[in-house]
């Protein structure tokens, strides 16, 4: 097929990928995905499961291993030898089982994560995953959303394209349908729009004319190596520790191979062969011992099966490092609408000719009614035709659809009537009380109508904006058709809504005259209007009806009722859509004529004022940034027990009053911004973290991409948030709700908790290891341990238990914790002092039974082994006890492996294989001393914690 897309007309590209402006069939779009394969870019170097278990054997510990083989083959050990080599093999199979499953849960996310596109299919607006797209869908894309595959532009309305990630240019670019000429420059070709670029203003149809690495910037990806992944800051530091621990583990070695061996040679005066290689591969065992190898890797498993458990608590975390910073948050600024709130919206009050009308109904269901009966006859008859209008904006000046079949033909007949008559009433604004008579009848006997047939009990479907859903819902229940309506009056032009004017235009054809019909906040609406429509008539908006509008606006915010407000003008003769200057927002949103408002009711989640509770005991702070009035806001906020007395709530224009240092001696005690925009966002964040806040903050708008990469924690929306909002957010909440938030932030403070102590007790564990060894040389006696047992007990005890600490469930009382500061160190002094003293406790207890044994016997070596693995096995039981009691539900893993751990020893002690370890069987007696003795180590751990607690 031709590629040259842009030089096409509409009519040949339908012919060329047979397709039409209403998309494919589900059937058709399949048999073309497996024909042109998934909207994807193939992935380069991606490693096999066999590159990661290959992996395994090129670890430095894993080389120093393969050396001690060699050297016990030389001293003549070839059993040793034998051993070293299954346990090499051994913990190979255990790091690639860790590392494998690293690889896949973050390749689950990376598909959990996948971008979504809106298409056309089976004639119906579809969501859909974006790699399922294929040549001759038709998409239609919005302001902040990322382009999905390269497209040709059907359709199009202000529409701008950022492109800098193709071409380099930072400008955004504007975009038409017009045909280009075949030779044009990418850059040139302004009727096409391409993968990975962003929408950064307006509105199109297109149709994808390229997709996977068929798009612009799938050729590039084929010149291109895939980008090696970078590891988290926390990966980063065990990294560190891992090799400062290495090179310091490799002098301690090398001091106790050199003292064993002066010893030896002042004592006896003579060396023997074995006896160097036996000191040499004890030694070595223990740098194995000690050297945390497997740090990393473990840690990357506890993140990712982590950020797994936080997908099912609808918090999809984008980037691994998030985690760890997620348990020092203490200020969350979240968005009201959707987050606090349910996001559905059903309007309670409409308010026009100084008159407030009431409906029935909630959600989205088209069941209910306008209490116009409340009203007079009289009433009724003056206020109908401003009524209309409002409703008639509020179906117009919308982006949303609803599924609607809930409307009998009847019903739509005594519409068609209302509008006919409406529509001769925006014709004539003088001399209309006869048509108004006639509306004012007809809207009375649709009003009337038996309701019996109108709703099928089923709930709604919405696509769009939930305000914009419940504002065609309130025209439904004055038995407006919506489809129909739009349908007889389509849009010619629009000036899409933005956070800075808080307003949206449309331009519609209204019986031969153009207008324009806005909607947005009341008082950024009504600095625009200079007339105002009452009882049908037009006159000039005086100062007082200003203030008396305002008032009533006050008086519903007052009540939580979120509100928007609505005008019109209709446009000059002379008015031309081509002219570039035409679609101007200081033109067309100037001397508009007010109609009226629409109150609507979006109430707080049930769910969020006991989490706010939550956050309160966690010493974290909730800071509401809304675009809604400040009285709305505030009766939320006191609702969900968010503002409290002493609190401050400011709006945007008191915010631009304030500098910079004046905001931030108070920054602390504001709880919300009203009428903020993304803006000021930005401003704030800088203010809370000069305070030395870490802050999470919330955003769903293109706007919102720069504060949500300077936050600590950026948090998009899933569900109403841009693409570009989603980028650059580190934390995606699937289900825009703040529960989700404090959910995300308590698992990634028992994340960290976890990683912490299976650190503790891996450099604890290891620190007894080396102590027991080291002062058995230093006071004379026969090694306690040999070079293949030093390396199963790191294999039973260093294992599993210590994965699973990382993996089991963390404690319930997280979120009475205060934050963890960002400067925490994970081996802090607490830390060291803790694993010193875990040490010396496993030295002593192990080096007396030892002794209790007679050193020189092999029994004696047979205790010493099998206490020091009961010591870290109770060792390993302290993270989880609390006051000696240890929770079940929260420790299963843990439990379980520690019984493996268990049950692994006793089947080498009483086996052949204990000819092979150099050990024997050991009586009952033998096991009642072992417990008690290595069961001290549990009970001065937990008296040790109970009087720190006191």
């Amino acid at each position: 097929m031709e590629k040259n897309y842009h030089s096409q007309s509409q009519k040949e590209l339908f012919t060329n990928f047979k397709s039409n402006k209403q998309g494919l069939s589900s059937n058709e779009a399949k048999k073309r995905l497996n024909k042109f394969g998934k909207n994807e870019f193939k992935k380069v170097n991606k490693t096999t499961a066999l590159q990661i278990f290959l992996r395994q054997f090129q670890s430095f510990v894993v080389i120093i291993l393969l050396f001690a083989v060699m050297i016990s083959i030389f001293v003549g050990e070839t059993i040793d030898a034998i051993v070293i080599a299954i346990i090499i093999l051994i913990n190979a199979i255990f790091g690639f089982i860790q590392e494998y499953r690293a690889e896949k849960a973050i390749e689950a996310l990376e598909k959990i994560s996948t971008l979504k596109a809106k298409v056309l299919r089976d004639k119906k607006f579809q969501e859909i995953d974006s790699k399922l797209l294929v040549p001759g869908d038709i998409i239609i894309l919005e302001t902040g959303k990322k382009v999905p595959a390269d497209s040709r532009i059907l359709e199009q309305s202000s529409l701008q394209a950022n492109e800098a990630s193709l071409t380099g240019e930072s400008n955004p670019v504007s975009k038409f349908t017009d045909i280009i000429s075949k030779d044009s420059a990418i850059a040139d070709q302004k009727n096409m729009l391409f993968m990975g670029t962003i929408v950064s203003k307006g509105r199109a149809k297109a149709i994808v004319t390229s997709t996977g690495m068929q798009t612009q910037i799938g050729n590039i990806a084929q010149m291109v190596q895939e980008t090696k992944k970078t590891l988290t800051p926390l990966q980063v530091k065990f990294k560190e520790l891992g090799k400062t621990l290495g090179i310091a583990t490799i002098f301690v070695c090398i001091g106790i191979f050199l003292i064993r061996i002066f010893r030896e040679s002042f004592s006896s005066g003579l060396l023997t062969q074995e006896f160097i290689g036996e000191s040499f591969l004890v030694a070595v065992a223990l740098a194995v011992a000690v050297i945390p190898e497997g740090l990393p890797a473990i840690v990357t498993v506890s993140l990712a099966m982590g950020v797994q458990r936080m997908v099912k608590k609808n918090a999809l975390i984008k980037r691994l490092p998030a985690v760890e910073t997620l348990g020092s948050v203490n200020v969350i600024c979240s968005d009201k609408t959707g987050t606090l709130t349910k996001n559905e919206m059903t309007v309670k009050k409409l308010y026009t000719s100084n008159t407030i009308i009431e409906l029935t109904g909630d959600g989205y269901s088209s069941k209910g009614k306008l209490l116009l009966d409340l009203l007079t006859k009289k009433r009724r008859k003056e206020i109908v035709k401003d009524l209309n209008r409002l409703l008639e904006i509020g179906i117009l000046c919308n982006d949303s659809k609803i599924s609607n079949n809930n409307h009998t033909n009847n019903n739509h007949n005594n519409t068609n009537n209302n509008h006919n008559n409406t529509n001769n009433n925006h014709n004539n604004t003088n001399n209309n009380h006869n048509n108004t008579n006639n509306n004012h009848n007809n809207t009375n006997n649709n009003h009337n109508n038996n309701r019996n047939n109108n709703h099928n009990g089923t709930k709604a479907k919405i696509f769009g904006d939930p305000t914009e859903a419940a504002l065609l819902v309130s025209a439904q229940k004055a038995k407006y058709n919506t489809k129909s309506f739009r349908k007889k009056y389509p849009r010619i032009a629009e000036i899409p809504f933005d956070s800075s004017r808080k307003l949206m235009t449309t331009i519609h054809n209204i019986e031969n005259k153009k207008m324009a019909y806005v909607k947005g906040a009341p008082d950024m609406l009504l600095l625009r209007c200079s007339h105002v429509s009452i009882n049908g008539k037009i006159s000039k908006l005086t100062n007082a009806q200003k203030k008396k509008i305002l008032k009533e606006n006050d008086n519903m915010t007052k009540s939580a009722l979120r509100v928007l407000a609505f005008a019109y003008k209709p446009l000059s003769k002379t008015f031309n859509l081509k002219s570039k200057s035409a679609i101007n927002p200081k033109n067309i949103e100037s001397k508009l004529i007010f109609v009226g408002l629409q109150a609507m009711l979006d109430p707080p989640r049930e769910e969020v004022k006991q989490v706010i509770e939550k956050c309160d005991t966690a010493g974290i702070k909730t800071v509401v940034i809304t675009g809604d009035h400040k009285l709305t806001a505030t009766a939320i906020a006191k609702k969900l027990n968010i503002f409290k007395k002493g609190d401050i709530g400011i709006t945007g224009t008191e915010l631009d009053k304030l500098s910079q240092k004046d905001f931030t001696k108070v920054v602390n005690k504001i709880t919300i911004y009203a009428r903020a925009t993304p803006a000021h966002k930005a401003r704030i964040l800088s203010a809370l973290q000069k305070k030395g806040n870490i802050v999470a903050m919330t955003g769903d708008g293109v706007n919102d991409a720069p504060a949500l990469k300077k936050s600590d924690i950026g948090i998009a929306m899933g569900i109403t948030g841009t693409d570009v909002a989603k980028e650059s957010s580190d934390l995606i909440l699937t289900d825009d709700n703040f529960s989700s938030i404090v959910n995300a932030i308590e698992e990634g403070r028992g994340i960290y908790n976890n990683i912490k102590r299976f650190v503790e007790y891996l450099l604890s564990c290891n620190a007894g290891e080396v102590f027991v060894v080291a002062l058995a040389i230093i006071i004379g006696w026969p090694l306690p341990l040999i070079a293949i047992q030093i390396l199963l007990m790191n294999l039973i005890t260093d294992g599993f238990p210590a994965l699973a600490l990382g993996l089991d469930r963390h404690e319930k009382d997280l979120m009475l914790q205060k934050p963890r500061k960002k400067s925490e160190q994970i081996i802090s002094k607490q830390v060291v002092h803790n694993i010193i003293l875990t040490g010396l406790i496993m030295t002593f207890g192990t080096l007396f039974l030892f002794w209790h044994y007679g050193v020189d016997t092999l029994k004696a070596k047979s205790v010493a082994f099998t206490t020091l693995i009961m010591f870290q096995l109770f060792n390993v039981l302290t993270y989880k006890s609390k006051d000696f009691k240890i929770n079940l539900k929260e420790s299963k893993y843990l439990l379980a492996a520690v019984l493996t751990s268990i049950l692994v020893q006793i089947a080498i002690l009483y086996s052949p294989l204990n000819t092979i370890f150099k050990i024997v069987p050991l009586g009952p007696y033998d096991w009642i001393k072992i417990i008690l003795v290595s069961a001290s180590l549990y009970v001065i751990i937990n008296i040790k914690n109970m009087l720190k607690k006191k």
